[in-house]
């Protein structure tokens, strides 16, 4: 069974998980360390600290969405891949609306669940307006470059940055993180 190794909040993480969903391949996630200086297990086994990685069943290891994807179109998708990728288009203001981190929220803050009245289908979605959303757009082979509105806070709380717009590091390599430094121009960086 192929291997993801991969964090939920990570959206690369998560277009690789909706691309196997639409296969219909089963895959098996391993949660790595929150910061790449962390992942040692992930760098011996794979030579990298970047995630998502894919370990596939015969042990061929492919490293980010590149790589992956360009494995993933080998394969023949499942007779539901179309359907999958309508569901996936038909929740797209849900995930906008960041429905998923309200609920993490809620299941954080709670130590037992209500019980929910109704049915999902009954559930509405809360428009987001436009001018409240944010973008997120990862540059072909450099930061996430945030804006519409960002504001960049620490884990213990304290505010880094707020401001219209931001360039977060991927590579890992910024001595300014979680802020790019241009680093990835000096080590052959590829997102």
């Amino acid at each position: 069974m192929l291997t993801l190794y991969q964090a939920e909040w990570c959206p690369f993480s998560s277009a690789v998980r909706e691309v196997l969903t639409e296969l219909g391949v089963d895959f098996v996630t391993r949660q790595v360390e929150p910061w790449p200086e962390e992942r040692r297990e992930l760098q011996a086994l794979a030579g990298t600290d970047q995630i998502p990685v894919l370990q596939a069943e015969d042990g061929r290891l492919y490293r980010g969405t590149r790589e992956i994807f360009a494995h993933l179109r080998e394969l023949e998708p499942w007779q539901f891949a179309a359907e999958h990728r309508r569901r996936f288009t038909d929740h797209r203001d849900a995930r906008e609306s960041d429905t998923q981190g309200q609920l993490v929220e809620y299941f954080r803050a709670s130590e037992t669940f209500e019980d929910v009245v109704g049915h999902p289908a009954e559930a509405a979605v809360v428009d987001v307006p436009e001018a409240s959303r944010s973008e997120l757009r990862a540059s072909a082979k450099g930061p996430l470059l945030v804006s519409g509105g960002v504001r960049v806070v620490a884990a213990d709380g304290t505010v880094l940055y707020e401001g219209e717009k931001a360039a977060l590091c991927r590579c890992g390599g910024s001595a300014n993180k979680p802020f790019c430094d241009g680093t990835h121009k000096t080590i052959d960086f590829e997102g």
